[in-house]
């Protein structure tokens, strides 16, 4: 039996390792959230370091915590087709059907005919199967949405120089109701078009989103499935970090080269919670790993939060900053939990079908684990007690050795728990249980661990091997004893404040005084970089002033730091308030320390804690009935009278 406790537990936003998928190179993420098993599940092309973009599969990968993420293998391959029509792999999206199968619609090239494809399955992971033999539509890069509202209406885009776009037949999903033709209110040239359309639907304003020229992700809104749609000033994310395509030597915090490539994929999740997560795809595994050919297939996918002004049917922008994540729930250590579920690997592993005849849940298994590779999973609730033991279901060639390392919080050292041997059986194919005893611990796991990590090593072989040992799942057992686990974690909304400078806006999100996630757009005279402070928390540096959030008395502050020179009167990075979401605001002068002044949520300001108030009157505009009002083009007063904004809020920006 499982016992909750009754107290709850607030999470501050932790450490997301940045990419999510370590096992292969990946590209052009398409995620799903489908109402079967309840898991996120992210779709991608697979990358093989070839020069240009030979790809011939695709992966797919699946969470249920967004921190751990299970590697569902390749679930199609151009090796399936039949007759194989088309050679090459390019992006690709998986849609739900109203029967509660799967359809992918997936871009083939290479072949006589290239085009867009249809392919089924009965489950979300596949394996899926070819059905047309042929393409449905010309152009690459597929985007298909079932209207919510609305399931007769199927929409299916791709890029063939232009947003091609038709309504499929509801009846077979791989014929036309409506032939496709270019989307209404389509102009390549104010839109910036590149590739890539995505169409979702938020309330009743359909966005479809797209990579512009110079890597930007660009949209459009419409109230009608196939337009017109309006082209939206801001773009949907700026351009990532790490750039996309070589020479790989300007990987800043922001890219501000504004060339690459991109491709990103936007959906709600979990189903009707109004959260929304935005997937994109940059270098940064490649550079982890130290590669340096000059291929252009060596992408990794990455993941952030989408937020919404709802009110205006705009994105707020989003730059690439993952380390907001936190866990929608915690693992369990007591249960099964596969081999190929991973919140990160340093080594070359892969998942594959299994030959172990007793594993019949999942079907596959984790492979080439090489000598001094490491997998980790995070935030696994222990509950109150230590387990007895751990078992683990492998395959050993050698002698191997496993060693439990835990990390109670980010940033803490590893701390060494039990090591596990395996006897080598001389085969791959001899498969067995292994169970260690973990009552003589050098440490304890208790509670909620934010790292546990599996190290792999092996005396009788030497560096170099590819493949010492092959793992289905493994489980902990605390004896048949009831736990008290730990309530679910508790995703606080972060404090939501957007800012602008000259023409730039910057929307910074502090949660217990650290930066969660910026947004920004790039000016001449503007750069923006997010800077590590090596401790969990991010800065935002804007040419020599340096933008971060305290936590001053359990209220989150964003501060202005002047960190430039006394006479810079010109710079771009003077910022002002023009919007927080359901919030009092605040001003305080920072270098002054002179009090706030406070405005309530009902508009009224309150200056009663404030000793000094500026003679830049312009900064506040106040009514006759003593109603705050926020200004977009005022400033920061002068140099040394730089003012912070406080804000406490629950929801998403109004602005």
């Amino acid at each position: 039996m499982m016992i909750f406790s009754l107290l709850p537990l607030l999470l501050t936003p932790a450490h997301a390792d940045y990419q999510m998928f370590y096992q292969r190179f990946s590209a052009d993420p398409s995620p799903l959230a489908n109402s079967i098993d309840g898991r996120f599940y992210i779709y991608t092309t697979h990358d093989n370091l070839s020069d240009g973009y030979g790809m011939t599969d695709y992966n797919c990968l699946s969470s249920d915590d967004m921190v751990n993420w299970r590697d569902e293998g390749i679930i199609f391959s151009m090796d399936d087709l039949s007759p194989r029509w088309a050679s090459h792999a390019w992006a690709q999206q998986v849609i739900q059907l109203p029967n509660n199968t799967f359809a992918l619609y997936y871009a083939a090239y290479g072949g006589d005919n290239p085009g867009v494809g249809v392919a089924y399955s009965p489950t979300p992971a596949g394996p899926f199967i070819d059905v047309l033999g042929g393409p449905i539509m010309a152009g690459n890069d597929p985007g298909v949405l079932i209207d919510p509202d609305d399931s007769s209406k199927i929409i299916l885009c791709s890029n063939n120089h232009t947003a091609l776009c038709g309504l499929l037949d509801p009846k077979t999903f791989s014929s036309w109701a409506k032939e496709p033709t270019e989307i209404r209110g389509f102009n390549s040239s104010t839109w910036r078009w590149f590739e890539a359309p995505w169409i979702m639907k938020v309330n009743d304003t359909f966005y479809l989103s797209f990579m512009m020229s110079g890597t930007d992700i660009g949209y459009a809104t419409s109230k009608s499935i196939l337009g017109p749609y309006e082209k939206q000033s801001d773009p949907a994310m700026f351009s990532p970090p790490y750039d996309n395509n070589p020479p790989y030597t300007a990987a800043t915090a922001n890219n501000t080269q504004g060339w690459g490539n991109n491709h990103q994929g936007m959906t709600e999740y979990p189903i009707n919670s109004g959260k929304y997560y935005f997937a994109y795809h940059n270098t940064k595994l490649r550079q982890d790993k130290n590669i340096n050919t000059t291929s252009t297939s060596d992408r990794s996918i990455a993941i952030d939060r989408l937020y919404f002004n709802e009110t205006a049917n705009q994105i707020l922008p989003v730059t690439s900053t993952p380390q907001w994540i936190v866990p929608l729930k915690y693992l369990n250590p007591y249960d099964r939990t596969p081999s190929f579920t991973l919140a990160s690997t340093c080594g070359e592993m892969n998942t594959m079908i299994t030959d172990d005849s007793e594993e019949e849940e999942m079907g596959l298994m984790l492979v080439n684990i090489t000598k001094g590779s490491y997998t980790t999973v995070r935030f696994v609730d222990f509950g109150d007690q230590h387990p007895s033991s751990v078992s683990f279901r492998v395959a050993a060639e050698y002698d191997v050795r496993i060693r439990i390392l835990q990390s109670k919080a980010r940033g803490d050292e590893f701390v060494f728990v039990a090591s596990c041997d395996v006897e080598g059986s001389g085969s791959f194919s001899s498969w067995k249980s292994v169970v260690c005893d973990l009552g003589e611990s050098e440490s304890r796991l208790e509670g909620v661990v934010e790292s546990l990590k599996f190290v792999y090593d092996s005396d009788a072989v030497t560096e170099g091997i590819l493949d010492i040992l092959h793992m289905t799942h493994w489980k902990f057992d605390n004896g048949g004893e009831d736990v008290v686990f730990s309530p679910p974690p508790t995703v606080p909304a972060p404090h939501l404040v957007n800012l602008r400078s000259k023409e730039s806006n910057l929307l910074m999100a502090c949660d217990g005084g650290r930066v969660s996630m910026v947004t920004s757009a790039r000016d001449e005279g503007v750069e923006l970089f997010l800077v590590d402070n090596d401790d969990g928390s991010y800065s935002i540096l804007c040419n020599d002033e340096k933008l971060i959030c305290a936590d001053e008395g359990g209220s989150d502050v964003v501060i202005v730091s002047d960190d430039g020179d006394e006479g810079d009167d010109e710079s771009f990075c003077r910022w002002s308030l023009i919007g927080v979401s359901d919030a009092s605001y605040g001003f305080k002068s920072w270098t002054g320390g002179r009090g706030w002044l406070t405005v309530g949520k009902d508009g009224r300001i309150d200056t009663s804690g404030a000793d000094y108030i500026h003679p830049d009157a312009n900064r506040f505009v106040v009514d006759a009935e003593s109603r705050f009002v926020i200004e977009e083009n005022i400033n920061w007063s002068p140099r040394g009278f730089l003012w912070s904004a406080r804000t406490s809020t629950e929801n998403g920006v109004r602005s």
